[in-house]
C-alpha cells in the first residue's frame, strides 16, 4: 500500500461564494472565548477553517453558524476537537 496524504474519507467541499464567517468557541484560562472562522472546506465529518490565533491540537470547540448551500443557508452547530 501506498502512503495517502489525504486523511479524509468523506469528499471536501467549498464553501459557496459569500460565506459569512463561523463562530468558534474555545476555553481559556479564564473562561470560554469566542473568535471569528473562515470556512475552507466541509464534508460530512467535519469542516476546516482559517482563525487568527491558532489553537493546540485536541482542543474541545463548538463550531456556530451557517453554511452557504444550493437552496440556501443551513446552520450549523457542532461541537468537536482541533485536529
Amino acid at each position: 500500500m501506498s502512503p495517502n496524504p489525504e486523511r479524509h474519507r468523506h469528499p471536501r467541499s467549498k464553501p459557496f461564494q459569500g460565506q459569512r464567517n463561523l463562530t468558534i468557541i474555545y476555553e481559556t484560562g479564564s473562561g470560554r472565548s469566542m473568535m471569528a472562522a473562515k470556512l475552507l472546506d466541509f464534508s460530512e465529518e467535519g469542516v476546516g477553517v482559517e482563525i487568527e490565533s491558532p489553537l493546540a491540537e485536541g482542543s474541545p470547540v463548538e463550531i456556530l453558524g451557517d453554511i452557504q448551500r444550493d437552496g440556501g443557508r443551513r446552520p450549523l452547530e457542532r461541537a468537536g476537537f482541533v485536529r
